[in-house]
Parts: C-alpha cells; sequence; structure tokens
C-alpha cells in the first residue's frame, strides 16, 4: 500500500502578532524580546518573519551562522542580530554588517578583540556565552574572573 502525503506550511503573520503581544504582556515594559530565526526561521522564511516581527516591535533576533545574519541586514533589518556559532573566517562580515557574535572562548574574544583594533573602532559588541552545564560551548565558570578582567 502506497501513501502519497502532501505537506504545506502556512505562515500566519496576525499569529505571530498575537503570540508577540502575548509574551510581552508578561513582562516589565523595559525587557528585551529576542526572536530566533536561525534555519530560515525554521523553514518558514526567515526574512519575510523578520521583517514583520521588526515592523511589531521585536527588539533583538538570533540566528545560528554569519550567513543568515548577512542576509537578513541585505534585506533591510536593522535591529541587532545575534549569532550564536560564528566563525572565525566571518568576522570581517561581523564587522561590516554590524552582527554580533557570541563569544564563546579566549582565543575568538582575542581574534575578535584584534581584528577590531587593527579596524580602529572604539567599540564593538560582542555576547559572553556561558557555559551554563550543557558542556557544549562558552567560558566555564573557573574562566569568569579572567573573562571579568579582559573585559
Amino acid at each position: 500500500m502506497s501513501h502519497n502525503f502532501e505537506t504545506s506550511l502556512e505562515i500566519n503573520l496576525s499569529a505571530i502578532t498575537k503570540n508577540l503581544k502575548l509574551i510581552k504582556s508578561h513582562l516589565k515594559p523595559s525587557t528585551k524580546v529576542m526572536a530566533v530565526v536561525k534555519s530560515n526561521a525554521y523553514g518558514s522564511d526567515a526574512v519575510k518573519v523578520s521583517s514583520h516581527l521588526e515592523e511589531i516591535g521585536i527588539d533583538y533576533f538570533a540566528v545560528a551562522y554569519v550567513e543568515e545574519a548577512v542576509l537578513l541586514r541585505q534585506s533591510g533589518i536593522s535591529k541587532p542580530i545575534l549569532v550564536f556559532y560564528p566563525q572565525w573566517k566571518d568576522v570581517e562580515d561581523l564587522i561590516s554588517f554590524n552582527i554580533i557574535p557570541s563569544v564563546y572562548g579566549f582565543d575568538f574574544l582575542n581574534f575578535v578583540c584584534d581584528q577590531t583594533k587593527l579596524l580602529e573602532l572604539d567599540s564593538f559588541p560582542i555576547h559572553l556565552n556561558i557555559n551554563t552545564g550543557m558542556n557544549r560551548l562558552g567560558f566555564d565558570e573557573n574562566e569568569y574572573p579572567e573573562v571579568a578582567s579582559y573585559i
């Protein structure tokens, strides 16, 4: 017996708006909200979803890789974008497109700082990735004093 299944995906921007308003209603007005739109917004069109979210007041975006962030920037997204897994080869794009890297170790932290110094930037935003127990990426508890001192 053969089955042919048809799969479809519907992006409901009204539902996205309703959900964001509901989430924000439970938060202090000063609390920022980040939308994770990695993997093309989980297959639902990152540019379309992000553009809508930016219009209705999202504060930040997050993606997995720099290429995804660059696409959003090139599509007109202006809100801050965090990259969870930035690669060394992409630091120039991080800086050029004002994208925030998640910094997960001293080697990468030093490399990003060195690149910003070469470009004579006064400042550049980063996100410190702290290992909270999954042991994948991030600074370990014993590194906190050195990270604080470095910063």
